[in-house]
């Protein structure tokens, strides 16, 4: 019996079996067993992204009140950024200097609050739950409120949208605060050469006073549409000249 075991270990031992390895293997093959394989989803995969609440909010018939929901600061109070929106849970983030969907400028930005500014008036907008109790009777002011009825005359818009017809005017920024309004052609593109503009002129000035009002300086410009002539400073390729525009070629016997 001995003999034949002995026989039996040196027959393994020459065929190169380790028990250890067989061991091993066995404990991984019942681990195997146990555990079912992983299958990958067969098909695509749809994922439906939630649709942010709150960003038609300009189209609203009521007022809705914005809500101050997050600020992130920058260097100064010019600065930063905030998250505004008419719902807390899907809010829109306005970098310092941003003009908001009612017209509104966001002008400094403070770790409990925001300024807005919109034609000369400025209003502070608190982080939601916080604040002085009077921001409810605030809360329906213009500057606070997206959607309902605009806030801009008609015959303002009117005079705009004749002056945008030939001027598309898009206002250009400098820390924080509004410093030209960088120019380029409207529908009627030939009007916009006869003006004497060439696209990417930044107007600095109307008639001498510098531009540092975004509605002051269009309320300048819509001057044109009555025929008026303006004497404009602009920037040119990064250079400064004066340049004389006949408004009368605005009139609408000269528009065609």
């Amino acid at each position: 019996m001995w003999l034949v075991l002995a026989l039996g270990f040196v027959a393994l031992w020459v065929s190169g079996f380790e028990p250890l390895l067989w061991w091993r293997a066995r404990e991984q093959a019942a681990i195997a067993k146990a555990v079912p394989p992983h299958r990958a989803p067969v098909g695509p995969i749809s994922i439906v992204q939630p649709t942010p609440l709150g960003t038609d909010s300009s189209v609203s018939r009521a007022p809705l009140p914005l809500h101050l929901v997050a600020t992130r600061l920058g260097r100064n109070n010019r600065e930063g950024y905030a998250d505004i929106g008419v719902n807390v849970v899907s809010p829109q983030t306005y970098k310092a200097g941003a003009i908001l969907a009612n017209g509104a400028r966001l002008a400094e930005i403070y770790a409990d609050s925001v300024v807005l500014e919109h034609k000369g008036e400025r209003l502070r907008l608190y982080l939601d739950g916080t604040g002085p109790a009077a921001r409810e009777t605030t809360v329906l002011s213009p500057i606070a409120t997206v959607g309902g009825t605009a806030p801009i005359p008609s015959a303002r818009a009117d005079s705009y949208e004749a002056l945008t017809e030939v001027v598309r005017i898009a206002p250009v920024f400098a820390g924080g605060r509004v410093r030209a309004l960088e120019l380029y052609p409207g529908t009627h593109s030939d009007l916009f050469g006869h003006l004497g503009f060439e696209p990417g002129d930044q107007i600095v000035a109307i008639d001498g006073t510098e531009i540092k009002d975004v509605w002051e300086a269009l309320a300048g410009l819509r001057q044109l549409t009555a025929g008026v002539a303006l004497i404009l400073t602009i920037e040119r390729e990064g250079k400064r000249q004066s340049l004389a525009v006949d408004g009368s070629l605005l009139r609408p016997g000269n528009r065609g």
